[in-house]
């Protein structure tokens, strides 16, 4: 499948580009946490397979990998701010605290001070 990505940049000279995902299984999130942490949210995903990922939240949450209390990898989501990886080369996965993401993604742990909702979406391939 073909998930198209569109960049653009205004200014004196604008710029748009759209870049042609290549992938074989797209994984969609749509939540919304109540107040609380370490809300579990059932993600899998094969981090050696990952093309592209995205995440956005409507308001400031943190969303931790594997465990809420021992996460592996921490994203801190800025409202409206969308965190976005797409994989180029030896390019490696990084968390928003720039540690390598190697392990296997088994869940995520949301932790909000106000309901969010929180969107993404995942892209993997078997021969990235």
């Amino acid at each position: 499948m073909t998930r198209n990505l569109t960049i653009t940049w205004d200014g004196a000279t604008a710029l748009l580009k759209t870049l042609a995902l290549e992938g074989e299984l797209e994984s969609v999130i749509d939540a919304t946490f109540a107040a609380g942490n370490n809300q579990q949210l059932n993600v899998t995903v094969d981090v050696d397979k990952v093309v592209a990922l995205l995440l956005i939240a409507d308001k400031d949450c943190l969303v931790e990998t594997n465990s809420g209390s021992s996460p592996v990898n921490v994203f801190t989501l800025t409202a409206g701010k969308p965190f976005l990886f797409v994989a180029y080369g030896s390019l490696a996965l990084r968390d928003t605290g720039n540690t390598a993401v190697t392990v296997d993604i088994t869940g995520l742990f949301v932790t909000t001070t106000e309901e969010t909702r929180l969107q993404g979406r995942i892209l993997t391939d078997a021969t990235p």
